[in-house]
């Protein structure tokens, strides 16, 4: 076989395989959709030293908004 026919056969066959590679790997590989939280979160009670979460040196957002 010519060369060319070679890398008409490869070529497409190499685009098959990454194509049902990525497939694979996205649909059945991850299927732990379960995000790990850090347990560092802020407390929903108004009870909270501000100072404490400055102090780790995390950012910090504070919203001075309304809920409406």
């Amino acid at each position: 076989m010519n060369k060319k026919k070679v890398l008409q056969i490869l070529v497409p066959a190499l685009i098959i395989v990454v194509i049902a590679g990525l497939y694979i790997q996205k649909n059945f590989l991850s299927q732990s959709n379960d995000v790990q939280l850090s347990g560092t979160s802020m407390p929903l009670s108004p009870e909270y030293d501000l100072d404490e979460w400055l102090s780790q040196g995390k950012p910090v957002f504070i919203e001075f908004g309304t809920d409406s």
